[in-house]
Formats: C-alpha cells, sequence, structure tokens
C-alpha cells in the first residue's frame, strides 16, 4: 500500500539563544539555592528580595524578567522554577512563531513554499 502524501507549509525561523534573556534569573535561581534567608525571603516578598540582591549585588534582570518573578506565587522554589521555566518558554515559542509569520507577511512574496511528506 502507498502511503498518502501530507501537504505542509513551511515557515521561516529565525531562532535566537535566549541565554541572554536566563541569565539574570540564573543568577536570582543560584542565590536561592545557596541561601536559605534569600529563598525565603524570594517565595514570600520577591520584589524586596530583587531590590535587596545577594551578597550587596543585584541581580541583571530586564523588566519583563523582574515582573514575571514578582507575579508568581510559589510555595517552593521548585514551584518557582517551574513556573518561571513555563512562562519563558510559552513566551520563547510566541516570539519564534510570531517573527516567522511576520517575516512570511513583510516579506510581500505570494509564492507558497511546499513540501511533500509521507504521512505514516
Amino acid at each position: 500500500m502507498i502511503a498518502p502524501l501530507t501537504y505542509q507549509d513551511i515557515l521561516p525561523m529565525n531562532l535566537t539563544s535566549r541565554s541572554n534573556i536566563s541569565s539574570g534569573i540564573s543568577q536570582v535561581f543560584a542565590a536561592a539555592v545557596v541561601n536559605r534567608q534569600f529563598c525565603d525571603m524570594l517565595l514570600q516578598d520577591p520584589s524586596i528580595a530583587l531590590q535587596r540582591g545577594y551578597l550587596g549585588e543585584t541581580f541583571s534582570l530586564s523588566k519583563e524578567e523582574q515582573d514575571l518573578i514578582v507575579s508568581i506565587r510559589a510555595n517552593s522554589l521548585a514551584d518557582l522554577a517551574k513556573q518561571v521555566n513555563r512562562s519563558l518558554s510559552n513566551n520563547y515559542r510566541f516570539e519564534k512563531s510570531q517573527k516567522a509569520k511576520d517575516s512570511v507577511v513583510n516579506r510581500g512574496d505570494t509564492s507558497t513554499q511546499a513540501v511533500w511528506v509521507r504521512s505514516a
């Protein structure tokens, strides 16, 4: 039996590194892992914890990253990490998808790219 062919559009994707987004967040979590007092403050009052920093050092967070951490209510560091990761992953996928769609629209190109794939 011959498998039917399936038509799929190909959208260009511009992949960017998330490392610049999460470096400040990594610092926050590293401080919370090594210092229970900072961890408790981060969970109870994240705004104050981020303002005070750790060992005299402030965190290099964007406004969006600060707002994200402050907006999350978590009972444990693991829960906080899970929620931050989920939010950043969803945001990253949305941005990647939106950039791909924008590049197709902005290209002004009416041709369609296609690929034929055998379905299993």
